[in-house]
């Protein structure tokens, strides 16, 4: 088995816990979405600030997945997991930045 498809099929994951949230389909709950105080306690900024953070882990996940599956399999492992982690913690980056124009 191939050490980079635990991290590709993470980004699957992330990819399709994202279509949900831009669609809007998930109303405010205790589990699933972007929950911060202005989320939580306003419906609209909740969709708003999800649809936004829904869109920027999609691009980030199908970013990272691009990045791992062109890293060569005799590639460190250490490259695979960096571009992965590098998208994310800019997409989560990106999301604090919008919720917190909306405060």
């Amino acid at each position: 088995m191939d050490a980079r498809q635990p991290l590709l099929g993470t980004c699957t994951l992330v990819a399709l816990a994202s279509m949900p949230l831009i669609l809007k389909l998930v109303d405010i709950n205790g589990v699933y979405g972007f929950r911060t105080a202005v989320t939580v306690s306003d419906q609209k900024a909740w969709y708003k600030v999800n649809a936004f953070v829904g869109a920027v882990f999609l691009a980030a996940a199908a970013v990272s997945a691009a990045l791992i599956y062109l890293v060569p399999s005799a590639s460190r492992m250490v490259w695979s997991v960096i571009f992965f982690v590098v998208p994310m913690a800019i997409a989560l980056a990106a999301s604090f930045a919008y919720a917190g124009r909306l405060a």
